[in-house]
């Protein structure tokens, strides 16, 4: 059976495929009926299916993250496609090309890799130098970083997402002090470089991009803050004035209490880092919202959650 990709569709297509479900949910009708909800996922992207009769016996087939072949019908719905679900199964992951299902970076992995380790290797700092080749040095750290999405949905979800965007931020943080001066540039730096590592534990992205148990618990600005606290605690005479600098960096890098910051920035590291990762993830995540709008032909994409759930206009570049 032929793979068919979620960004191929078009309203009346008939469906026979296998995608990953997410955010499985039983909801009601206006007219008191059950109906069945969730998200079907591929490498290209994913889209609502809805079960209409049995809902209820048909839940108990499958749950989240769980491979399902699919039978059903694309439907236009408020010009947002939908699958209308005849039938669904249960297909086992022996059976499942994992490349199929997860996107991936476009970009080369180990090369960006590379381009981050060049920029440590250019830092002053030694401090700062040994701590970040100490924590790269760890095999799981780095395999993990170069696997990890930078979120489940708003910017840079896939496969090397958080690589890419810790290379943008970085890349930019080097070219921050030729416009303002007496800037702590190895600071900023190894914030850039460290402000999301916690998100390699904080997600799950071995079948479908999701939050892990640690990651709703706790989440990545935490984690990474310790993780990185304990690898300080292994190098000896390590300047604390430097660790608490850091520390605050990386506490206070989502810049509001209601984005889940610990801390608002009160040092200009932080302040830089705050504003710099703001505006990569969401100029990344507009130009994600735009490559994957349903509907080419027309101007505006569809709500964005990133974006206080406004629509986008797609062809300023025009």
């Amino acid at each position: 059976m032929a793979k068919q990709y979620v960004d191929k569709f078009s309203a009346n297509d008939k469906v026979d495929s296998v995608f990953i479900v997410r955010n499985k949910h039983m909801r009601i009708t206006k007219n008191n009926k059950s109906y069945l909800a969730f998200e079907l996922v591929d490498k290209s992207g994913e889209i609502v299916g809805r079960i209409w009769d049995n809902a209820e016996k048909m839940s108990e087939l499958f749950k989240d993250n769980d491979f399902v072949r699919v039978i059903g019908i694309v439907e236009s719905f408020q010009n947002v496609l939908q699958i209308n679900i005849k039938q669904v199964q249960i297909v086992t992951q022996d059976k499942i090309d994992i490349g199929e299902f997860l996107p991936k970076t476009t970009k080369d992995v180990n090369l960006m890799f590379d381009q981050i380790i060049s920029i440590i290797d250019g830092m002053q700092n030694m401090w700062l130098k040994n701590l970040l080749h100490a924590i790269f040095k760890v095999e799981e750290y780095r395999e993990l970083f170069k696997k990890a999405p930078a979120s489940v949905k708003m910017h840079n979800y896939y496969i090397g997402g958080l690589l890419e965007h810790t290379l943008s931020v970085a890349s930019m943080c080097m070219e921050i002090d030729k416009y303002y001066k007496n800037i702590n540039k190895d600071l900023l730096l190894t914030g850039a470089i460290l402000h999301d590592i916690g998100k390699i534990y904080e997600y799950e992205y071995s079948r479908a991009f999701d939050y892990t148990d640690r990651g709703r618990l706790i989440g990545h600005i935490v984690i990474g803050t310790q993780m990185v606290k304990s690898k300080i605690a292994e190098i000896p005479q390590f300047p604390a004035e430097l660790e608490m600098l850091l520390e605050h960096v990386l506490l206070s890098h989502h810049g509001q209490y209601e984005w889940g910051s610990p801390k608002k920035p009160k040092v200009l590291e932080a302040v830089i880092l705050h504003y710099l990762d703001d505006m990569d993830a969401k100029i990344s995540g507009f130009q994600e919202m735009v490559e994957k709008s349903q509907e080419p032909d027309k101007k505006w994409t569809s709500r964005s959650f990133m974006f206080d759930n406004k629509m986008l206009y797609k062809n300023s570049n025009h």
